[in-house]
């Protein structure tokens, strides 16, 4: 697996659009991750709309990576608490890792997917 390092974080929709698969197969799956992050995390990170909203807005491509000669994106997600989430997809599995920016007192939540 090769990973590239985009020169500044891009937002993701415009990322996504850059990098669109020539090949029409290979559409499908890019942007079926490509929409799970942008439209479903935001929802189950978020307890509001506007809070949705915020979390859609801060979604950033901070790497690339490459699966089945693919350019895929890392993505990163930062909570107003300073959670973050660095995640990638490579068409067979996630990986997540999931950091605190700074320290604050604040409740767990935890949804049954």
């Amino acid at each position: 697996m090769t990973t590239l390092v985009p020169a500044v974080p891009q937002k993701l929709q415009e990322w996504a659009q850059i990098h669109e698969p020539v090949f029409t197969p290979a559409a499908v799956p890019y942007w079926s991750q490509i929409s799970f992050v942008r439209d479903i995390i935001p929802e189950i990170l978020s307890i509001t709309f506007e809070e949705g909203e915020k979390i859609e807005e801060s979604i950033m491509v901070i790497s690339e990576h490459s699966s089945k000669s693919i350019c895929l994106p890392v993505f990163q997600i930062e909570l107003a608490d300073g959670t973050q989430f660095t995640m990638r997809y490579n068409f067979h599995n996630w990986i997540l890792s999931v950091g605190k920016v700074k320290e604050q007192t604040h409740h767990i939540r935890v949804w049954k997917v």
